[in-house]
């Protein structure tokens, strides 16, 4: 392999790490510089290494902050950064990652993984693939050498869930302490009063199903459950992550059909699949997520989209790939795995226009039931928006099976679900 061109930038200001990591890569001889916090943000402005080592915990530094700094350098925007912690919280990760970093390494790490962790990421030219395609193993998309350089830039944390996420953390570990702090996160979630009013929307839609109206955030949260209106939260921020002046009016139509394609899914999974409806909710909201993102990076993503609508014999990732070298599902899942979304959901972001790759890997009949009422969903309230690509036509008998109905049941919940969302959605009814 040929290394001895290649750059690694190590941003750590602990000499003993210098000495550890130049042992661990010494066999394949890369040129190593090593540079503390302080000097990074000035040395790369004017360098661009192959890859950067960046340790978050230094003593004078943040290494959040220099991430933040450096990532929006647009000659450094390509290069890959792996983020080394002594500590593996979920947040610290989270932010890690929607900060644009590509990998979390926690220490002490073996050396055998951090150098491959490295070769796979400075895998020489000629065997990178020039457009992603869909990869053979469902859990590939985590592997860097999947990833585009020219995927958009994924959006921070919204700051109302950076400051939930202490909760989120809290409410895996021990239910009581969510009950102690239940004004707390009330009052904290009201602090954003366009977020509650959309959860109060949601929640009293027909279409979610709650069997009491709530009038309150703390009616909410006593009804669902913190972890479910944190997910519900996830998806409404969303809208308000990802937007463009320019692309104002088609970002307004494209959040206004997700949100109710997401309540529509809600509805399905209480009638035919036995998946929890918040689950089923999220996923719908966040299934077509890149779609927002590329229509926000690519000025003329809207022109894909119509064309993908239009053309009947080529599926609309390869469209996409053909033209901006890289599609939607995979922008939603890099989208989906820099929030904290579960594997489950991330892989069935990636591959809901793959059926025939989830099928052949036997995916969790979860995934499947969330991409078959996905497509179903979408499939009854489109209106042939150029929006949606209709693949419950091309695929009803794949996904009728996933969901175990058949077509009189599907023409039945068709007809239910349309006078629904007529009832609901007449006089230009807005979720957002």
């Amino acid at each position: 392999m040929k290394n001895l061109l290649k750059t690694i930038f190590v941003i750590d200001d602990d000499v003993c790490q210098h000495k550890i990591i130049k042992h661990l890569l010494q066999h394949d001889k890369y040129n190593l510089v090593f540079i503390s916090g302080e000097e990074a943000t000035t040395i790369l402005l004017r360098t661009r290494p192959d890859l950067i080592l960046l340790d978050i915990n230094m003593p004078d530094f943040d290494g959040l902050d220099v991430l933040q700094k450096i990532k929006h350098y647009r000659h450094i925007s390509g290069v890959p950064i792996i983020m080394i912690s002594g500590m593996c919280e979920k947040r610290i990760v989270m932010q890690s990652m929607s900060h644009g970093a590509i990998d979390f390494i926690v220490k002490p790490f073996n050396g055998d993984f951090l150098l491959k962790k490295i070769r796979d990421l400075l895998i020489d030219a000629h065997e990178v693939p020039k457009k992603v395609s869909a990869a053979p193993h469902l859990h590939s998309l985590l592997k860097p050498t999947t990833i585009s350089a020219t995927l958009p830039i994924i959006p921070i944390i919204p700051t109302l869930l950076r400051n939930l996420s202490f909760f989120f953390d809290m409410s895996e570990k021990d239910d009581d302490s969510i009950k102690n702090h239940h004004q707390e996160i009330v009052r904290l979630i009201e602090s954003d009063t366009e977020i509650s009013s959309v959860i109060l929307k949601i929640i009293n839609s027909p279409l979610y199903g709650s069997t009491q109206r709530a009038q309150t955030i703390s009616d909410t949260l006593n009804a669902i459950g913190f972890v479910n209106i944190y997910e519900l939260i996830t998806s409404i921020s969303l809208r308000n992550a990802i937007n463009s002046e320019k692309q104002q009016a088609e970002l307004n139509l494209f959040w206004e059909q997700s949100a109710r394609t997401g309540l529509v899914l809600s509805y399905l999974a209480t009638r035919i699949a036995n998946v929890d409806k918040n689950i089923a909710f999220h996923f719908g909201i966040f299934h077509d997520s890149g779609r927002a993102l590329m229509m926000r990076h690519f000025p003329s993503y809207i022109e894909t989209l119509r064309l993908s609508s239009i053309t009947f014999d080529q599926n609309v990732t390869t469209i996409e790939d053909n033209r901006h070298n890289c599609n939607h599902a995979q922008c939603g899942a890099m989208l989906a795995m820099a929030w904290g979304l579960s594997e489950t959901i991330v892989t069935a972001i990636r591959y809901h226009h793959n059926i025939k790759v989830i099928k052949e890997h036997h995916a969790s009949e979860l995934i499947l039931s969330l991409i078959a009422m996905a497509n179903l969903a979408e499939y009854i309230e489109s209106n042939d928006s150029y929006l949606s690509d209709n693949q419950w036509t091309k695929y009803k008998e794949e996904y009728m099976a996933s969901l175990k109905i058949n077509d009189q049941q599907v023409n039945e919940l068709i007809m239910e679900t349309k006078q629904i969302l007529i009832n609901e959605f007449n006089n230009n009814y807005c979720i957002f």
